[in-house]
């Protein structure tokens, strides 16, 4: 932070979509949501190279209602992400046909 020098940046796939807040871990992940309308994904990247490691494709178009939590059970490290639901106005709300989803993920 201290020399105002970019570490990495990562292009996303499509301009205009929404993206989720960012998820750090203390094992060098970031997580991050896109919403997008055609490949709705949830990502991880490398924290110090910023490099692609896994693509869960969520098959939904919603948004994502949250940031993602990350969390010990039973001596595993979770990350959990909330999809569904909408944002701020109606415009965003969009109705699954389900309901909304919790996506829990074990990190290895």
């Amino acid at each position: 932070m201290t020399t105002n020098t970019i570490a990495w940046t990562v292009r996303m796939p499509t301009a205009g979509d929404c993206y989720d807040a960012t998820l750090t871990t203390a094992g060098g992940l970031v997580f991050v949501g896109h919403e997008s309308t055609t490949n709705p994904t949830y990502s991880a990247y490398d924290a110090k190279t910023g490099a692609n490691l896994w693509n869960f494709p969520t098959g939904i178009k919603v948004a994502f209602s949250a940031p993602a939590i990350s969390y010990e059970a039973n001596g595993k490290q979770y990350v959990a992400v909330v999809q569904g639901g909408g944002g701020g106005n109606s415009n965003q709300q969009r109705n699954t046909g389900h309901g909304d989803i919790v996506d829990a993920f074990v990190l290895p």
